[in-house]
């Protein structure tokens, strides 16, 4: 049988706040060395440590064939248990992202950039869960294949069946 997994996914605060979570904590240790800052020190070690240490992940217990998407704070995880069995398939999509920033003057600026995401599957294809994001398709694939020969799940091209509707509206 193969073994069960746990995989960091990402941060869950963005860079900028993660850094101020282990400015915040270098903060405390300063803190602690005075008697009248030790309040301000034990508020800046809470701060620190869920900005610092919080993150998104996904474990996968292959034993019961099923897995949890979870968020980390406080080095506990929560999130529910899923079935691994109504997710069978493991396939990387292409997403062209697009984000418009506005400066002070309304001047803006565009960035496009395109990204591959591993998703697990239904059987349908119309249900998906996120796993990670790459900026190559090759490093994405690599991945992909790897998650599903752990999971037991099978790699797989993105493929959604036709629901009945369209093909009812393609009549």
């Amino acid at each position: 049988m193969k073994s069960d997994f746990n995989l960091f996914i990402e941060q869950k605060f963005t860079l900028i706040a993660t850094v101020l979570g282990y400015f915040f904590l270098i903060l405390s240790i300063g803190a602690f060395f005075r008697k009248s800052t030790l309040f301000f020190g034990v508020v800046f070690l809470i701060i620190g440590i869920y900005l610092a240490f919080s993150m998104v992940g996904i474990k996968v217990d292959n034993e019961n064939k099923r897995f949890k998407y979870y968020t980390r704070q406080f080095f506990i995880k929560k999130g529910l248990w899923q079935s691994l069995i109504a997710y069978p398939d493991v396939s990387v999509l292409l997403v062209n992202q697009k984000q418009t920033t506005y400066s002070g003057t309304n001047a803006q600026v565009t960035t496009k950039s395109t990204v591959y995401k591993v998703y697990i599957l239904n059987k349908t294809h119309r249900e998906k869960f996120f796993i990670k994001e790459f900026k190559t398709e090759e490093k994405a694939i690599l991945f992909a294949k790897d998650f599903a020969g752990r999971s037991g799940t099978s790699f797989v091209i993105f493929s959604p069946q036709i629901s009945e509707a369209s093909l009812s509206r393609r009549r």
